[in-house]
């Protein structure tokens, strides 16, 4: 199965132990990195990934990136800190672009429509970090195949990450970005974007791993002709869960998705394509 996958992920910065914005540090022309590059989205950084053809590259890709950054940032006394949610002071505020959430709308694939954001970028000092999933195979040409592909990522990726990514921030994060279904077709490769996830898995080797194998697992039901209704899953019930963050639904979600599918959505410790 050969397909191809990347992402771009944003970070955010402190100094001095305090949330900074990455649009004075950055400027409108960014920074090269080994694999992609560095710019500003909002107050956040945001970094490209090269597309991978496997796991391995794909893991390398994001850390030499993700090095590189540090490598940047630490020049100018700036730290690089993983959290997907944080309410930054209104001095770092200021900037027109610090006021836009989203260079452009992202839908929902179960109403098909434009996902509306909660709170105006100017209304509200809570800024949120996501690492958006690319992936691509020539299967997506058709744009519907994409939205099921969507939906069977927040079973596979989705709802599993409402455990492995527990966190204050995390819940907080879904108040702005992250709910059940969220996603862009791409118009440059037959393909899409899943948006669903925050940042959390760029962390580590295992956890890129873990959404290499969950997507290279959801793009494999999708080629056999399934959908997540045709494995006897509930849609309603996935994206309800997702939306609400009900982790005890979750857990017992995940036994299930086990047992049906012989996968192991909570498992982030191999290293296997």
């Amino acid at each position: 199965m050969k397909f191809m996958i990347g992402t771009d992920a944003e970070i955010m910065l402190k100094k001095r132990n305090k949330f900074v914005s990455a649009i004075p540090v950055l400027g409108k022309k960014g920074a090269k990195l080994p694999f992609g590059k560095l710019f500003y989205d909002n107050v956040l950084a945001e970094f490209t990934v090269k597309p991978a053809k496997n796991s391995k590259d794909f893991i390398k890709h994001i850390q030499r990136n993700l090095k590189a950054a540090e490598r940047y940032f630490k020049k100018k006394g700036i730290e690089i800190y993983f959290v997907s949610s944080a309410h930054y002071p209104k001095k770092e505020l200021g900037h027109p672009m610090a006021k836009v959430f989203g260079c452009s709308p992202d839908y929902n694939a179960y109403d098909v429509c434009v996902n509306k954001v909660s709170s105006s970028a100017s209304k509200t000092n809570l800024r949120s970090a996501g690492a958006h999933v690319h992936f691509s195979n020539k299967v997506f040409a058709d744009p519907y195949k994409v939205i099921e592909m969507i939906k069977m990522m927040d079973l596979i990726l989705g709802v599993p990450s409402l455990i492995i990514d527990n966190t204050p921030e995390a819940k907080e994060r879904r108040k702005l970005y992250g709910k059940a279904g969220a996603h862009r077709q791409k118009e440059e490769y037959p393909g899409g974007e899943y948006r669903t996830i925050s940042n959390f898995w760029i962390k580590t080797p295992e956890l890129i791993n873990w959404v290499y194998c969950g997507t290279a697992k959801s793009l494999g039901e999708i080629l056999k002709g399934n959908t997540v209704s045709k494995l006897g899953f509930n849609e309603k019930k996935i994206r309800k869960i997702i939306d609400t963050g009900n982790i005890k639904r979750a857990e017992a979600l995940c036994k299930v998705i086990k047992t049906k599918l012989n996968y192991d959505v909570l498992n982030t410790g191999e290293m296997n394509d």
